[in-house]
């Protein structure tokens, strides 16, 4: 019993922050605004143009990828929004890895930490491999023909038939490019990235010249592979905008970290969106996807419309922004492998950071051989099919962050400590009077049983009558500066005889605006904060809602895989499972939130949260059943070697035992049961 319940501590065990450690760091900061959009669309968009694009239009959807795209776009900026809101709160390298670990324990953060180590080295290798097949096509396949006819191994499970050693030379070329120093990386990924989003710009272009609508009308239609296709296209295409990870994961390299990270994330969704869209829309329209090719699609699709020159254009642009997207996905890989080491859950040898180049070098040429590794002896196809779980799952836990940090009691987190000028609200001269009217307000201090001091302000009237006032301070008979203050205008009355403002009275038998609206947010004139009872209670209509969720990801499926007339039971299970999560969602939006000041909040809590987490989990169920395998098999991996290795070496763990020691030394009746879990750094 003892040993499940230290099992149970360890894995559950947060590391809690002050704001002083979220802005220590190691590294040098700086990178500005314009660094970061372009490493967060550098970092993705050329994978998602010139390899993921034609990959759902050929595999997954057909020419519903455009609504892929649409869909992927959605989720990842309701995602997006959630990830500013947490970037501004924890400024640190490591992502939704450091997200979990404030909120939910170290379990589920080795795992979200395990699983963007695998997404990361994949989407590299994949665009490593797309990078040596376009480059090779512009060779007239001569490497290729080569390789397979001296070296051939067979088609086995997950491996390629040959070795791709241009994959391999391209990776290891890009670990270096980012052993120097970070400047030196965002530098050379901006260049990269304007000067493919030329060769992007120039093809969207000449596509929409070579349109034929037969290509979306004719025979299968437009959803050959059904609605489920398209959703599964959207899971693939979802790592396309895994670029808000890099940019979150930036944030100890980044200056002022709280406000620019928000802005470049939300940025570089938008920016990717808009040319996913174009060029999923240009090559499903110009071109039969039928007859998209597993390498090099792009070029051998334009070049099969006889436009001139497509062949080396194309290729020479996929060069650029494929050599991009190599670089931005093994940029995260070492800051993500650095936190982990920071925490001890990996080896600490590994987090070494560099005193001249200020990187982590030793973590950056491993995690990039690995890479290599995999692009030289991994099929294309299946290290695709991997890439988004990783990416779904990290947004899933990021809505669910902002959720229980919203409506949890303690405040997490960098916050505003002081109110910016422009964003502050004088409420003392709400309750103020005209000084014609009025003697000067008095200030009077309250303190409540809570400990809260509160300051309330109250005014004598210089005139008995109302009569007796001048006329300069009165319209209509009633006083001006009682009609202009906020409290009148939001339907508060001033009640001379107790000289201050009266809640207004709601009429229980009118059905109006405002009473609709207050079914789903607090009335204005509501002062509460979250306790320990609403968090008990949000915490239970949160679970409600994920189980509800997961019911109607069931029911989708069904309905997908049989007929109607077979289905009834899915219909009517999605019905209910929809009517449990309005209920749940309601009843959490009437729950007071966490009142703290942030640098970002992300708009519409919860109702953007809880519309994430259900299509991350609807894409999630969208994947096959082979990617979900292999993921198994990283995620058996990883667990083993956090029984073995990150629960002893936790140093969070070390800090609990150290603080029992120095309890210990100081209190000599000391009480081992008195002493909390939790604690400060």
């Amino acid at each position: 019993m003892r040993t499940c319940r230290g099992l149970l501590e360890a894995v559950t065990r947060r590391k809690l922050w002050d704001t002083r450690s979220l802005h220590d760091t190691k590294y040098k900061r700086c990178l500005n605004v314009v660094d970061l959009i372009g490493i967060g669309t550098g970092s993705s968009a050329g994978l998602g143009v010139y390899v993921l694009s034609a990959y759902i239009a050929r595999a997954e959807a057909g020419p519903s990828a455009v609504l892929s795209v649409l869909l992927g776009g959605v989720s990842a900026l309701l995602s997006g929004v959630c990830h500013a809101e947490l970037a501004a709160r924890f400024p640190r390298a490591g992502s939704s890895y450091v997200y979990s670990y404030s909120t939910f324990g170290e379990l589920c953060a080795f795992i979200t930490g395990w699983n963007l180590l695998l997404e990361h080295v994949l989407g590299a290798a994949v665009a490593a491999k797309a990078w040596s097949g376009y480059v090779d096509y512009m060779l007239n396949d001569t490497v290729n023909r080569y390789m397979s006819e001296t070296v051939q191994w067979g088609n086995w499970w997950i491996l390629d038939t040959y070795p791709d050693v241009l994959a391999l030379s391209i990776s290891l070329l890009a670990t270096l490019f980012l052993v120097p120093s970070v400047r030196i990386y965002s530098v050379i990924n901006f260049i990269l990235t304007c000067l493919a989003g030329l060769f992007v710009l120039s093809f969207i272009c000449v596509g929409f010249f070579h349109v034929e609508t037969h290509n979306w009308t004719k025979s299968p239609g437009f959803f050959p592979h059904g609605v489920r296709g398209m959703t599964s296209g959207a899971a693939v295409l979802i790592y396309a905008f895994t670029g808000v990870d890099n940019v979150a994961t930036s944030g100890e390299e980044t200056k002022n970290a709280c406000r620019t990270i928000p802005t470049a994330i939300v940025a570089s969704i938008m920016i990717t969106f808009v040319v996913y869209f174009g060029a999923t829309t240009s090559l499903t329209l110009a071109f039969p996807w039928v007859d998209l090719s597993d390498k090099a699609a792009l070029a051998k699709a334009y070049e099969g419309r006889h436009i001139f020159a497509a062949k080396y254009v194309i290729g020479v642009g996929a060069v650029f922004g494929l050599s991009a997207a190599i670089l931005g996905s093994l940029y995260p890989l070492s800051r993500i492998l650095h936190a982990m080491c920071e925490d001890g859950l990996l080896p600490r040898g590994l987090s070494r950071v560099n005193s001249s180049t200020q990187t982590p070098v030793v973590g950056i040429l491993i995690l990039g051989l690995f890479s290599a590794g995999i692009a030289l002896i991994v099929a294309f196809d299946p290290a695709i099919e991997m890439l988004s779980i990783a990416s779904l799952t990290g947004y899933f836990l990021s809505a669910l962050n902002v959720l229980c940090l919203r409506y949890h009691p303690d405040v997490v987190g960098v916050y505003r400590e002081y109110t910016d000028p422009e964003d502050s609200v004088d409420y003392t001269k709400q309750a103020r009077m005209c000084e014609t009217c009025t003697h000067p307000s008095t200030p009077r201090l309250e303190v409540m049983m809570n400990g809260d001091l509160t300051l309330h302000y109250t005014t004598e009237n210089r005139f008995s009558n109302s009569s007796d006032k001048p006329d300069s301070c009165q319209l209509n008979g009633q006083c001006k500066c009682a009609r202009n203050t906020p409290y009148s205008q939001t339907g508060y009355k001033f009640d001379s005889s107790e000289r201050s403002y009266l809640k207004p009275e709601t009429n229980r038998s009118s059905l109006s605006l405002s009473s609709l609206s207050s079914l789903i947010r607090l009335p204005s004139y509501t002062c509460l904060d979250p306790d320990e009872s609403t968090w008990r209670s949000t915490r239970h209509s949160i679970l409600t809602y994920l189980i509800s969720s997961v019911f109607m990801c069931v029911s989708v499926i069904a309905v997908a895989l049989e007929s109607t007339a077979r289905s009834w039971w899915a219909i009517t299970l999605a019905c209910i499972s929809a009517v449990f999560m309005v209920t749940s969602s309601l009843f959490i939006a009437k729950q007071p939130q966490n009142k703290t000041k942030l640098y970002f909040q992300t708009p519409y809590v919860p109702f953007v949260p809880l519309l994430s987490m259900l299509l991350s989990m609807i894409l999630l169920s969208a994947l096959s059943s082979l990617a979900w395998t292999r993921f198994a098999l990283w995620m058996l991996l990883g667990l083993m070697f956090y029984c073995i290795y990150g629960v002893r070496n936790s140093a969070v763990r070390h800090e609990d035992d150290q603080e029992v020691v120095l309890y210990d030394v100081t209190n000599p009746t000391f009480n081992m049961n008195s002493i909390p879990r939790s604690h400060v750094r």
